[in-house]
């Protein structure tokens, strides 16, 4: 047997246990754990079939009805005799009783206070579970909206370095064909063409001469598109 109230959660009643445990009537004094799945499942696993066994015989040969009938009228003749020998003293007869009748009701309203206390630690405790349960939830988004964006950065990062490798590639083209440029208008070709074309007389004929090449180049690529259509 595991001790358990709604106050907490005892030990496995067991040989080795049972005179500790008896002597606290096996009462609150004994629940010295939170009444948790954990503290139970761990009490469980401790059962031994014999030494239950030898618990039971024990208790039904110390604490059975006829042995606690017995001790409780053994306790009552205690009393009357006690009683006898001193029932001259009513003045400490009626003190006791007052006091009892005070304790009585003193005691009843600590326990009230105490039930309600412990009422109260557990709606507490449940609303604790209840808020880890939530905070766990959002650390678990929390965790997967970290690792979502960690994927996001690391994309974003891969497509800024080709960006880059493709922004140093124009880079490079470009300056390439300035070099060339500049080779090239650096040759005879290039400045004879400017002379040529500062010239007003040849200037113009050039010129003309470069658009009627145009045109003809025009035309003559034109015309095989002109000639498909037509076949």
């Amino acid at each position: 047997m595991v001790l358990c109230d709604a106050a907490g959660a005892g030990p496995m009643v067991t040989t080795a246990a049972l005179d500790r445990l008896r002597a606290l009537n096996f009462g609150i004094r004994t629940l010295r754990e939170p009444l948790v799945p954990e503290v139970l499942a761990r009490e469980i696993a401790r059962y031994d079939p014999a030494d239950a066994a030898q618990v039971s015989r024990r208790i039904r040969a110390e604490a059975g009805r006829e042995a606690a009938v017995d001790e409780i009228v053994g306790v009552y003749g205690e009393i009357l005799a006690e009683h006898a020998r001193h029932s001259e003293d009513g003045e400490d007869t009626r003190a006791a009783s007052l006091y009892l009748q005070w304790l009585g009701p003193f005691l009843k309203k600590r326990v009230t206070q105490a039930e309600g206390t412990a009422h109260h630690l557990l709606v507490e405790r449940d609303e604790f579970h209840v808020e880890a349960e939530r905070l766990r939830t959002e650390r678990d988004q929390g965790l997967r909206e970290r690792d979502r964006l960690e994927v996001e950065r690391s994309e974003l990062q891969a497509l800024c370095e080709q960006e880059r490798a493709h922004s140093d590639r124009l880079r490079d083209e470009r300056e390439r064909a300035l070099a060339e440029l500049a080779i090239l208008r650096g040759s005879t070709t290039f400045r004879l063409r400017d002379r040529v074309l500062e010239t007003p007389l040849l200037g113009g004929l050039a010129r003309l001469a470069l658009r009627v090449a145009k045109s003809r180049w025009g035309l003559a690529a034109a015309r095989p598109r002109i000639e498909s259509r037509s076949g």
